[in-house]
């Protein structure tokens, strides 16, 4: 059952999260989503057998408790010891991103004909906007970190429509958009 699965893997990580939280333990973070990914992507490989009977929303909010303990976890540690964000930090926190809107790709495909991914879409460019203004608010907040959300910002807010829409109307959004980008720059 997917159910069990989930809750496994949201209580496991918790604890291992904890773990290398406290300790100071940069790898465990890394083995645990590795371990997660493997998880769930044997998940996701069996639904296209139609062995799974599961609720695309529900799944959704297991892997998006997942999404945010791996985000949190890795955001938090550095903002605790107020220390700059390294390249393995980012490569972590693109990486969660990544494979958490994937997830929601392929459980939304199946959701009233993916009608949902492009609001997933926004509601995750949402997400990374809240937190990149949140931490803007801190001034001792390392600058890249604030630039990487802002960065996933405009890529998932450019990502919206063109899932969302299709044909001439990709067209026209993409029309529409440039206009306000010259806009902007002028």
């Amino acid at each position: 059952n997917y159910k069990i699965l989930f809750i496994y893997l949201i209580l496991l990580n918790g604890g291992m999260l904890l773990v290398a939280y406290k300790k100071q333990w940069k790898s465990v973070n890394l083995l645990s989503l590795i371990g997660t990914v493997i998880m769930i992507g044997g998940w996701l490989f069996k639904l296209p057998a139609g062995i799974q009977n599961y609720n695309p929303l529900l799944a959704l909010g297991f892997g998006s408790i997942l999404f945010l303990e791996f985000f949190m976890m890795n955001v938090l540690r550095n903002l605790k010891l107020q220390i700059a964000f390294k390249a393995f930090d980012f490569s972590l926190l693109l990486s969660n991103t990544a494979l958490f809107y994937s997830f929601g790709m392929i459980v939304l495909s199946e959701y009233h004909d993916g009608l949902l991914r492009g609001l997933f879409t926004v509601g995750l460019a949402l997400f990374n906007f809240m937190f990149a203004y949140f931490l803007k608010k801190k001034s001792e907040v390392d600058q890249n970190i604030i630039y990487l959300l802002i960065g996933l910002v405009l890529t998932l807010g450019s990502l919206a429509a063109p899932i969302q829409l299709n044909g001439s109307l990709i067209t026209m959004f993409w029309a529409a958009e440039m206009c306000l980008l010259f806009w902007l720059y002028q």
